[in-house]
C-alpha cells in the first residue's frame, strides 16, 4: 500500500481537534464538514463532484432513508459512508443494522460507519450476525505513536479511490478469513496435542521424544494473533534512477546519477527527468517513466477519466487546437488519450509543462493535484 504523506499530516491535525469538538458537539453536519471530508479527499475522492461523492443516496428509492455518502466509479456505487455527529455511541447495534440495511438495497458490499473519529468497516455481505460484519475499525484519537497513525493510514488507504477501483478490500478481507482459519486450525492442534504434530516436532528437534513434545505443547502459552493491520511486505528502496546518454562522435559515455526531488508546476522542467509521480484525482505514486511527454499524457487521461465529455469539447476550443486534436494526422508526434482524442507532444518539457497549467486552470485543478519527482540533469558542458 503505497504511503499518504497528505493523509499522515491530517490525521495528526485531526487528532488534536478531536478532543475538543467532542466537548462542542458539532452535530452531524459539522462532523461530516471538519473530519470526514478532508479525510475523503485526502483519499483521493472528489467531493465536490456528485458523480464521484453522492450525498444523501437514496437509489432511485424515494421512500428509503438516506444514506450520506455513496462513493462512486464510472457512476457504479463502490462504497456507502453513513454519518453520525462526533461523539455518537457508534457501538448501537442500530447505526450497524442501519448502514447493513442501506447497502442491502443498494447491492453494495462494503460501508463506513463514522462520527469522523471512529471509522467502522463492515462488510454487509459477511455471513453471520450483524455485528459480526464490523471488519475493522480505526480511531483518530488514539493515533499517537507514529506506527499508530502508519497503521491508521494503512488501514484508511484501502478505501481510497484507487484501492476501492480496484477491489483492494475485498482481497483484504480474503487475507483476514484465511488467517483467522489456519489461527484456529493451529489452536486446536496444539491444545489436542495433534499426534501428527508432536511426531514432526520430534523429528525436527533431533532430540526431544514425543512425549516430551506433547508435555512442553502442554506447558507452554503459545499464542498465534492475527494482526489488527496488516503491514505489506517491506520491499528494498528502488535503485537510484541512472540517465545514460551516449554521445557517439565523441566515443564516450556520460552516466547520470541523481536522486530524484519533488517539483512542481511553477518550476522549470527543462534539464530534468522526472521519475515517479501522483497524478490529479489519485492518491497512489506511479512511474513517470523518465518522460514529460508522458506525464502530460498520463495527466489528459487522468481528466478525461474524470470529465470525459468536458475534455472533449476541448476540441472545439481555439485556445487548446494546439494541444488537443481530433485528427492524428494534424499532429506531428501524436498519443492518443481516448478514441477521437489526440495530444500533440512535439514540445519542450516547459512547453509541455504550460500544456498542462492551462487544463489545470481550465478545469479547476489546483498546481498540488499534480506531484512529480524528477532528476536534475547536469548542465552541457
Amino acid at each position: 500500500m503505497n504511503s499518504n504523506p497528505r493523509l499522515t499530516n491530517l490525521i495528526s491535525e485531526l487528532r488534536s481537534k478531536i478532543e475538543i469538538f467532542q466537548s462542542k458537539k458539532l452535530g452531524e453536519q459539522n462532523t461530516k464538514a471538519a473530519l470526514i471530508e478532508p479525510i475523503l479527499q485526502a483519499l483521493g475522492w472528489d467531493t465536490m463532484d456528485p458523480d464521484e461523492v453522492f450525498r444523501e443516496f437514496k437509489n432511485n428509492n424515494p421512500s428509503s432513508n438516506p444514506v450520506d455518502y455513496a462513493l462512486k466509479i464510472h457512476r457504479e456505487t463502490k462504497l456507502l459512508i453513513e454519518a453520525k455527529g462526533i461523539g455518537e455511541d457508534l457501538d448501537d447495534r442500530k447505526w450497524i443494522e442501519q448502514v447493513v440495511g442501506y447497502a442491502a438495497i443498494a447491492d453494495v458490499r462494503w460501508c463506513i460507519l463514522t462520527d469522523g473519529n471512529t471509522w467502522k468497516f463492515v462488510n454487509s455481505k459477511a455471513p453471520g450476525k450483524v455485528n459480526d460484519r464490523i471488519f475493522k475499525e480505526v480511531r483518530i484519537s488514539s493515533c499517537i505513536a507514529d506506527d499508530q497513525v502508519e497503521a491508521a493510514v494503512r488501514m484508511l488507504m484501502h478505501i481510497s479511490r484507487d484501492n476501492m477501483k480496484d477491489g483492494n478490500l475485498d482481497n483484504l478481507w480474503k487475507i483476514d478469513r484465511t488467517d483467522r482459519r489456519v489461527q484456529a486450525t493451529l489452536h486446536e492442534l496444539i491444545q489436542s496435542r495433534d499426534k501428527k504434530l508432536v511426531s514432526l516436532l520430534s523429528k525436527k528437534s533431533e532430540v526431544l521424544t514425543p512425549k516430551e513434545v506433547a508435555e512442553s505443547l502442554r506447558r507452554l502459552d503459545v499464542n498465534i494473533s492475527v494482526p489488527e493491520f496488516y503491514r505489506e511486505e517491506t520491499s528494498p528502496p528502488p535503485p537510484v534512477p541512472k540517465r545514460k546518454i551516449t554521445v557517439i562522435d565523441q566515443k564516450k559515455t556520460v552516466v547520470i546519477t541523481g536522486v530524484p526531488e519533488e517539483i512542481s508546476l511553477t518550476d522549470s522542467w527543462t534539464r530534468t527527468k522526472p521519475s515517479e509521480m501522483i497524478l490529479p484525482y489519485s492518491s497512489q505514486k506511479v512511474s513517470a517513466n523518465n518522460t514529460w511527454k508522458h506525464v502530460y499524457v498520463s495527466v489528459c487521461k487522468a481528466i478525461y477519466e474524470k470529465h470525459p465529455s468536458s475534455l472533449k469539447s476541448l476540441l472545439e476550443n481555439q485556445n487548446f487546437s494546439s494541444i488537443l486534436k481530433a485528427d492524428k494526422n494534424a499532429c506531428k508526434e501524436p498519443k492518443q488519450i481516448a478514441d477521437g482524442i489526440f495530444a500533440e507532444t512535439l514540445a519542450s518539457a516547459d512547453t509541455l509543462r504550460s500544456f498542462v497549467k492551462r487544463l489545470f486552470e481550465h478545469f479547476g485543478l489546483p498546481p498540488s493535484s499534480l506531484k512529480v519527482w524528477a532528476v536534475q540533469l547536469p548542465e552541457k558542458e
